[in-house]
């Protein structure tokens, strides 16, 4: 045993963050450091850098910084980390920015305001002052409330697409205009049959006049369409506008072309004690993702994205999927 694991034990009491019941000792410490990091980084939105706002680079080396004190304070982390240390607060970064923690304005951030969601009994928060007592799940912070009796509402600071999958389909397929597509190049069709494991495009047709996705270019420059085939394998595809697709939006509509087809992979997750391991059968889409990436762990530290699997405390993770729910999404409990 570690002599400091008193100063483990007190950070994770402080921040609410349990220990799985099978989970190994050394995982939940990985964890609760993690979550310490994040802290931090918001810390350092609040340094005074000689009257300046703090830099991005800043942040980053904060985080890298208490890493390398922890490090050395618990060696047996050290084969938990990537090899570049700057790889997880990249991470770290990349997750705040696209949930809304800070504001970001050329080579500088700054923190939120302070607001609040509220769902299922939990308070999501955002912006607080770091005085204020919170709870943390992966990054995410939260507050519990089981009086029923609180004044608030869902107000989806996160901004989550809530339509519903099935009709979020329909409102894009319905009184399509087509064009009959002529493009020499390589053409990605959505994939449509699972397994999904092999990649979410493949080269053919799903022939079968369906209405589905296909995309044209390279890496960053790809144009996306709804597409459909006839008789005479001719293809008529209506162009979709860029907000909906760019920066890997488009899985929001892959998703509900999934579901509306029947084949969309349901969230499994298991519960062990406190916390529930949570593993995607396909990627949601960013904004819902990245909800999920702020309130959980990666199951390994060790090489970043790690999207597909995470663990998250129970009553954050029924939260979320109370959210996830309405807009068609399954969840799976694996026995």
């Amino acid at each position: 045993m570690n002599k400091y694991d008193s100063l483990i034990v007190k950070i994770a009491d402080e921040y609410n963050i349990e220990k799985g019941k099978l989970e190994p000792i050394n995982n939940w410490k990985m964890r609760v450091i993690y979550s310490l990091l994040g802290r931090m980084a918001i810390a350092a939105l609040f340094d005074d850098i000689e009257g300046d706002m703090t830099s991005i680079t800043h942040m980053k080396n904060r985080i890298v910084d208490v890493l390398e004190s922890y490090r050395k304070i618990y060696p047996e982390i050290n084969g938990f980390l990537p090899e570049k240390l700057g790889n997880l607060a990249d991470e770290i970064y990349d997750i705040y920015l696209h949930t809304g923690v800070f504001y970001h304005i050329p080579n500088r951030i700054v923190p939120a305001k302070k607001t609040e969601d509220f769902i299922n009994n939990i308070i999501f928060t955002r912006g607080y002052e770091l005085n204020i007592q919170q709870n943390i799940s992966g990054l995410g912070t939260y507050m519990r409330k089981d009086n029923t009796s609180y004044n608030a509402s869902y107000k989806n600071i996160f901004h989550l697409d809530m339509t519903n999958l099935e009709d979020r389909w329909k409102f894009w397929t319905e009184n399509v205009e087509w064009t009959e597509l002529n493009v020499d190049g390589d053409i990605e069709y959505l994939r449509l049959k699972p397994p999904f494991t092999g990649g979410y495009w493949v080269n053919k047709s799903n022939g079968d006049g369906r209405i589905s996705l296909l995309r044209i270019g390279y890496k960053e420059n790809k144009l996306y369409y709804l597409y459909k085939e006839d008789l005479d394998a001719n293809l008529f595809v209506c162009q979709l506008p860029t907000w909906i697709v760019k920066d890997y939006n488009y899985r929001s509509l892959a998703n509900a072309c999934l579901y509306y087809e029947g084949v969309l992979p349901p969230t499994t997750y298991r519960y062990d004690g406190d916390i529930v391991y949570v593993k995607f059968g396909y990627l949601p889409s960013p904004s819902n993702l990245y909800l999920w990436k702020l309130y959980s762990w990666p199951t390994s530290f060790y090489e970043f994205p790690r999207d597909f699997n995470r663990i998250c405390t129970r009553y954050v993770f029924e939260g979320i999927v109370e959210l996830m729910k309405k807009q068609g999404y399954e969840f799976i409990e694996e026995k």
